[in-house]
């Protein structure tokens, strides 16, 4: 029986199943004792966008490394140093619509495009205010960045293959140019012989014209489900044309 990626959501019970903890035996350096401290305050982000959801019934899932932390350990990975939330298009723009009412602004900031004209990426994240963190690249664009949860957005590709495989490469390449104008930083899992281009296209391309274009793609489905999805992390590579016809 084929799913649609509604049927993914199943692991929002499990997101707040106690405190985050590091077992004595990961808590070896003064390192380890900063990451558990860094998991903590995360874990109040990902406590706040559960009750936001709770509240609105908005779907999600919890993503990459921290999904696998609660299937695998029943708590965040000890060395995992972030917060991933994943949800389908319908329920990010729901979220999205609610969050700048119901979060307190003393408290927490959500930043998107919306929020921050100089935040290009097409994910959103719910920093912390009164943290900072220290990232390299953002540190070279002195840019700062409160302790936050990444939100990643989940948009439906076409199931015809050959339409799925070039709405993919073009939304991960868009983002590419995106990520580069952003931090002059170039994605590891982009193909090298496009270095040269993206650089190009970063230069001369505004931004309103990429978010334009990206719009285009990520609605190329309109509303309706289909049995393939991608989402906008660029680390995944142009990897993201994930099946949910087996969940």
């Amino acid at each position: 029986m084929k799913h649609t990626i509604d049927k993914l959501i199943k692991f929002r019970d499990l997101t707040l199943k106690g405190n985050v903890r590091m077992k004595d035996e990961f808590i070896k350096t003064n390192r380890d004792k900063t990451l558990n401290a860094l998991q903590k305050i995360e874990l109040e982000g990902l406590k706040e966008i559960d009750r936001i959801c709770r509240k609105y019934n908005i779907k999600y899932s919890l993503g990459g490394g921290t999904c696998l932390g609660q299937v695998r350990h029943g708590e965040i990975i000890p060395w995992d140093d972030d917060i991933d939330v994943d949800m389908t298009a319908e329920n990010y723009d729901k979220f999205m619509k609610v969050a700048p009412i119901e979060l307190d602004e003393n408290a927490f900031f959500l930043r998107c495009r919306k929020t921050d004209k100089k935040h290009l990426r097409s994910c959103s994240r719910l920093e912390m205010k009164l943290t900072s963190i220290g990232i390299k690249k953002w540190d070279k664009k002195r840019m700062k960045v409160g302790i936050f949860v990444d939100i990643f957005k989940w948009n439906y590709l076409p199931n015809n293959k050959f339409l799925r495989r070039i709405v993919s490469s073009l939304l991960f390449y868009i983002r590419c140019i995106e990520n580069y104008k952003m931090f002059h930083s170039y994605a590891k899992k982009a193909n090298p012989k496009f270095r040269i281009l993206i650089i190009l296209l970063a230069k001369l391309l505004p931004k309103t014209v990429l978010f334009k274009i990206e719009d285009i793609l990520t609605k190329c489905c309109g509303k309706r489900k289909t049995n393939w999805i991608m989402d906008d992390a660029i680390i995944n590579g142009n990897h993201g044309r994930i099946s949910c016809t087996k969940y």
